[in-house]
């Protein structure tokens, strides 16, 4: 089907169509009031004008300001011109007065249109009615105003669809133009799409700190599950009381990482009251214990008083040695782990020092980790800083400063 005849048959162009002829019927209204109230009025186009200006247009000036007004025409607009395109006129908002003069742009523009397209309407309903009454009646023909001889030949009926087309094809452009400026004025103010931006970020920010969370809990207690998996498997013939113990050990990592899962999907579920608190720092020996159970050696260090951290920078340095355990845990092969906690006057320092994997050993449960990216956002949201994250020599290091207090 040409380009230019799809329009004719699209439904999109009568909703727009409908539309454009709902203030013609309030002007047509406000037009039959004024000529009930002066007589004659409303008898010559200078009086139909006069009585536009007096009525409907005061009145759009006034409801344009009105935030419930705007709401309503992008409502409207949505339904009519965009078919339910809600995410092109969002409800609510920015009332400033520019926005509300936006909103009165429209209403006279949209007043301006439907009066012009009601009455290309009304003629061409009429035009049709005399061509379909033509083969029968012995009047002159009137179409659009133009006067035409009378005459009874069937010929005028073969009229009748392409002086409909010539109709909807003004109408239909008509209606594009419409909808054009209604996501033009009707559309987010700046401050609109600022607001619009921000909770787009803020969205993303939350989802990140669910991912990171997800991620921290996960893949520390697998990491652990598994290497205390193999670390059994490799004495259960000579030391049947190290596979009891590490069965235990799994059995409680396990049941840890439930909890915690089931705390990251209550903050999901938008319940925060109902959450069990983070771990922090004064859980870190049950966090290190954990840690030995898979056959490690892990070192500890820890001067300063943890009580003295706030709960932010102890909550999420727990979480940055979680993750380092973790690291060493997958790369380390059981070599021992160093573990450095300096709480100062008002730092917080942290070193995580495990061997290197040997070349061509695979890490425990796969390549790749976000862990490493993951520690860096944290410090940064802190206001901390990253001094080491990488091969030291022989050895990987993670060290870290925080803030006693975030800023």
């Amino acid at each position: 089907m040409p380009a230019f005849v799809t329009p004719l048959f699209a439904s999109i162009t009568y909703a727009r169509w409908l539309h454009m002829l709902i203030p013609a019927a309030f002007a047509a209204t406000c037009v039959a009031a004024g000529t009930f109230v002066v007589p004659g009025l409303a008898d010559s186009a200078l009086g139909i004008a006069a009585l536009l200006l007096a009525v409907p247009v005061p009145v759009l000036l006034v409801a344009g300001l009105l935030p419930q007004v705007r709401d309503a025409e992008r409502a409207q607009a949505r339904l009519l011109l965009l078919r339910g395109a809600a995410a092109a006129l969002p409800a609510g908002g920015d009332l400033s007065w520019t926005t509300r003069g936006r909103t009165v742009t429209w209403l006279l523009l949209r007043l301006m249109v439907g009066v012009v397209v009601a009455y290309f309407t009304v003629a061409m309903l009429e035009s049709l009615v005399v061509l379909l009454a033509a083969p029968l009646g012995a009047t002159d023909l009137v179409l659009f105003g133009l006067s035409l001889p009378a005459d009874r030949s069937p010929i005028w009926l073969a009229l009748t669809p392409v002086l409909a087309a010539a109709t909807v094809g003004p109408v239909a452009v008509s209606g594009r133009l419409l909808t054009a400026s209604a996501l033009r004025l009707l559309g987010p103010s700046p401050t609109e799409r600022m607001a619009a931006a921000e909770a787009r970020a803020e969205r993303l920010l939350q989802e990140n700190l669910v991912a990171r969370e997800l991620h921290d809990v996960v893949a520390h207690a697998l990491a652990t599950i598994v290497v205390q998996a193999m670390a059994a498997r490799e004495v259960r013939r000579r030391d049947p009381a190290f596979v009891d113990e590490a069965l235990g050990a799994i059995e409680h990592t396990g049941r840890g990482a439930m909890e915690e899962l089931e705390r990251v999907l209550t903050l999901v579920r938008g319940e925060p009251a109902a959450a069990p608190p983070a771990p922090t720092l004064a859980q870190l020996d049950t966090l290190l214990s954990s840690a030995r159970t898979t056959g490690a050696r892990v070192d500890t260090t820890l001067t300063g008083p943890v009580e003295a951290l706030s709960t932010v920078i102890s909550r999420e340095a727990y979480r940055i040695v979680q993750e380092s355990l973790t690291n060493a845990l997958r790369h380390g092969g059981g070599a021992p782990v160093s573990v450095r906690v300096e709480i100062g006057a008002d730092r917080l320092d942290l070193c995580i020092d495990s061997p290197l994997r040997e070349p061509g050993s695979p890490p425990v449960g796969g390549r790749r980790s976000g862990g490493l990216r993951g520690i860096r956002e944290r410090v940064v949201v802190l206001g901390g800083e990253v001094l080491t994250a990488g091969p030291v020599g022989p050895r990987w290091r993670v060290h870290i400063q925080l803030p006693r207090a975030p800023h």
